[in-house]
């Protein structure tokens, strides 16, 4: 099981020295993917959309009842708190993935989609699985 802030199995078994190299090789590949330019493109986008419709919906709340600055400041935190949240999750799996593939570049067998170890998992003695047991998806 992967959890948030582990980008693989545990049990995959790095040296210290892999390790770094895994970081160095994950940070090149989060570089180079048109995927983390995108995600901050439309955080951009996002921002100026909110920019626009900030307003209005303080006006709605106003209408009902809420004051003005009450209005004003509940929007805009929360417009910003969902913003960041949904920019950092999906930059989080973005390095995730990222951390995924510098693994399988060092030769252990590791699903990129969820991080299983699939050594030990092959059929026909490969000892390599063909697909990820746990999710299913092909090597």
């Amino acid at each position: 099981m992967t959890w948030f802030g582990q980008p693989f199995s545990d049990r995959v078994p790095l040296t210290p020295g892999e390790r770094v190299e895994v970081r160095r090789r994950a940070k090149q590949l989060a570089a180079r993917r048109r995927g983390t330019w995108i995600v901050l493109a439309g955080a951009a986008v996002a921002i100026a959309i909110l920019v626009v419709f900030v307003p209005s919906i303080a006006r709605t709340l106003r209408d009902w009842g809420m004051p003005w600055t009450l209005a004003l400041a509940a929007t805009n935190i929360t417009s910003v708190l969902v913003l960041l949240g949904v920019v950092f999750r999906l930059l989080h799996r973005i390095r995730v993935r990222a951390h995924r593939e510098a693994v399988r570049e060092l030769g252990f067998p590791v699903c990129v989609e969820c991080g299983y170890y699939l050594r030990g998992h092959g059929a026909g003695g490969s000892g390599v699985a063909s697909r990820c047991p746990e999710c299913g998806r092909p090597r």
